[in-house]
């Protein structure tokens, strides 16, 4: 609670329903304590800077290029002098003071791309009274804080490490893309219960592709993680302008590989990137990467359950980018909290945002205290559990607790902020411009916080912002998975099967070069079919054998090594018939060691293979009694085949099931159907999903979940 919060109910409501030009207002008047007065050109000097100068390091896109420069500001009490202005990109020049005056009143009006007579009124005036769908948690993806200092932090952080990949970590300096061009719409959640004296349905349909509204009711069983509560007054005003900046502020509709719908805020830096957190694209919880993410800058709504307008339209990210240290760490509802530093994203559009020709310049390493502007989309303002689809605005000072998280590339201010929020903007306003500084990742009670753009994560970051469709696309290359000792074909005793998990929103192939075991040396190389997403084909080793090229003849071999490249992201096994003992066993083991993923398992048996059953356990590793949504799939195809819900199990407690119980749940009868991959999704649950199979005539039970993913860069 805030000391200077307003006590009067009516007050309080007032404040609340004001539109634009409240927010406006708010901005200004948050600001004119700490803002700078506008600068002079009087003792511009590049070569004699002042004592006690301030810089700024700023990175824009004018003209449809990308520039960065430094600007060298001297002040006193009563005046601001700007000495000097150096570019650093596209070139490295110092600028006079003429060149100066010029290059910064371009940056204000930063030029957008041309654009066709359709492209330019595309969705222009668009206005429509969305009735909210029953199934979208509202406002969610907020992260909780945890200080790193607290025993809380320190056994985050050692759960963290022990959930780690094997192979070497990457730092910030690194990207991992995702490619979402014509990615399928998932199939809509229908969840079956298990177990009908334990289990309690959970969704129905989820938000469809064209609407732009949740549910407030369906997020009451996610109140921790998405929707904090603020204690006091909320003191967040809605917005109704669709001026800058809050036309560049847009509501971003995230869809993950189960069908989960979720929504957050992202902010347009140039007419091709949106900048937002990277919880908000990719969670190992949700099984990775988005595979939809629609953005619709300027959304508002006139009044809770009121009109929504949508001003510039809506449309689908081409590309999603995040750094490869997220990837490692993503997932869950807490998070370090200076790990919050690689919490940052992009979305790329390959068609122009046309509607605006300034955009939000971002400032790099800023070094000023004071107040910080936030704008975003919430499902939750004043407690009220009405259908809130809107944007809404507050400012505050730094906390406490944010000198500390300085160190880290995190800062924290007193924000009313709440699930939705997250991958908003802070932004800080002089009086005439305003400078994108950071991204809201985290929130709590009258709390916000998240990334401060500069230092290790500037590479990135202005990289993101400098895309064109004129780049090359993002890369998606990766690394050969390096995969030791199968079985050719002929051996007497065993055999290899190969299987390739594509748990992506695209098809995928895989290339895989074939060497002897014994020499190293290259003998064929096989490409895969197609692999649909959420499909997991097994080949026999002998299918590769005759597809190589050239074919391999097996017998001059004791055995092979193989390197796997794949353009999808996905995961793959090693499993070995034993030929006289008659029994299944896993042998995946590759060079970046096995994955941490535990919600995904693949080529689970089907009733089809009754002499071998497949049985499943999940253990809950949270603080409460949950169950669980698992999503079913085909792994011939990854059709969706249903949901489960599984039985609520306490905190460190078990549960498990027959895999071809599934089919009585379901109503469905495998024909041909052998294997199914089951996807736990985005629900309450914590924990993770074993699987094992009983070799009866063998007599011993097989641990068939270890999986190696694939090294995409």
């Amino acid at each position: 609670m805030r000391l200077y919060a307003k006590a009067c109910l009516a007050s309080l409501i007032a404040f609340a329903l004001m539109g634009s030009a409240t927010a406006q207002q708010s901005e200004s008047s948050a600001d004119a304590a700490t803002r700078a007065l506008l600068p002079s050109y009087d003792r511009y000097n590049c070569t004699v800077l002042p004592g006690g100068a301030f810089k700024r390091r700023i990175g824009q896109v004018i003209q449809g290029q990308y520039h960065e420069w430094s600007e060298d500001y001297g002040q006193t009490s009563t005046s601001v002098s700007i000495y000097c202005v150096t570019k650093i990109k596209p070139t490295a020049t110092q600028l006079n003071a003429i060149e100066a005056t010029a290059f910064l009143a371009s940056s204000s009006l930063a030029g957008a791309p041309a654009s066709s007579d359709r492209e330019r009124s595309q969705g222009e005036g668009e206005r429509s009274r969305v009735v909210p769908p029953p199934a979208v948690p509202p406002g969610t993806l907020m992260m909780k804080k945890v200080d790193p200092r607290t025993p809380e932090g320190r056994a985050l952080e050692k759960a963290r490490s022990a959930s780690q990949p094997t192979s070497a970590p990457q730092d910030d300096n690194g990207m991992t893309r995702h490619d979402l061009l014509d990615a399928p719409l998932p199939p809509e959640e229908e969840y079956a219960i298990l177990d009908v004296g334990y289990g309690r349905e959970l969704a129905s349909p989820p938000l469809s592709s064209t609407s732009n509204s949740a549910d407030a009711s369906a997020a009451e069983r996610r109140a921790d993680l998405e929707r904090p509560m603020i204690v006091g007054v909320d003191e967040r005003v809605r917005v109704t302008s669709t001026s800058y900046p809050y036309n560049v502020i847009g509501r971003l509709t995230m869809t993950f590989q189960s069908g989960s719908q979720y929504v957050c805020t992202g902010t347009l830096v140039s007419a091709y990137v949106v900048l937002t957190a990277g919880h908000c694209i990719h969670s190992r919880d949700r099984g990775g990467f988005a595979t939809k993410v629609v953005f619709a800058p300027g959304q508002t709504q006139d009044s809770f359950n009121g009109l929504i307008t949508q001003p510039y339209s809506a449309r689908a990210a081409s590309y999603i980018m995040t750094n490869n240290r997220w990837t490692q760490i993503s997932g869950g509802d807490k998070i370090l909290t200076v790990d919050a530093r690689s919490d940052y994203a992009a979305l790329y559009f390959s068609t122009p945002w046309t509607f605006t020709s300034t955009f939000m310049p971002v400032q790099y390493d800023d070094t000023q205290s004071g107040t910080i502007n936030n704008a975003g989309y919430p499902g939750n303002v004043n407690n009220n559990t009405a259908f809130n689809s809107g944007l809404w605005f507050d400012s505050g000072p730094e906390t406490s607790d944010s000198p500390f998280l300085r160190n880290f590339r995190v800062r924290e201010f007193e924000l009313d902020i709440s699930g939705g929020n997250s991958g908003g903007p802070f932004w800080r306003f002089d009086g005439t411009n305003r400078f994108l500084v950071g991204i809201v990742s985290f929130g709590g009670e009258d709390t916000g916080g998240g990334v401060w753009i500069g230092g290790e994560n500037q590479t990135n970051i202005s990289t993101y912002v400098a895309w064109t469709p004129s780049q090359a696309a993002p890369s998606v290359a990766n690394k050969d998975l390096r995969v030791p000792f199968l079985y050719p074909s002929d051996d007497p005793s065993a055999e290899s099967y190969l299987r390739f998990f594509n748990p992506s929103a695209r098809a995928g192939k895989a290339t895989v070069r074939i060497a002897d075991g014994d020499t190293g040396a290259t003998i064929g190389t096989w490409t895969s079919p197609s692999f649909q997403p959420f499909s997991s084909v097994q080949f026999f080793m002998r299918d590769l054998e005759n597809g190589a090229v050239p074919k391999i003849d097996p017998a001059p071999h004791a055995n092979y090594s193989i390197s796997i490249a794949t353009d999808f992201p996905g995961f793959f096994q090693h499993v070995v018939w034993n030929r006289e003992g008659q029994s299944l066993t896993n042998l995946s083991g590759c060079g970046n060691g096995i994955s941490p993923n535990v919600t995904s398992v693949i080529n689970v048996h089907s009733s089809l293979i009754s002499a071998y059953p497949s049985y499943i356990i999940y253990h809950n590793i949270g603080q409460k009694t949950s169950d669980a949504r698992i999503s079913v799939y085909d792994a011939r195809n990854g059709t969706r085949l249903g949901g489960i819900v599984l039985p609520a199990v306490p905190p460190d407690a078990n549960g498990y099931f027959a895999a071809a119980d599934l089919e009585g749940v379901l109503s469905f009868s495998p024909i041909n159907q052998y294997h199914y991959n089951l996807v736990l999704d985005g629900s309450d649950f914590e924990g993770y999903l074993q699987h094992i199979v009983d070799n009866d005539n063998a007599g011993l039970v097989t641990n068939m979940t270890a999986k190696c993913e694939f090294l995409i860069k």
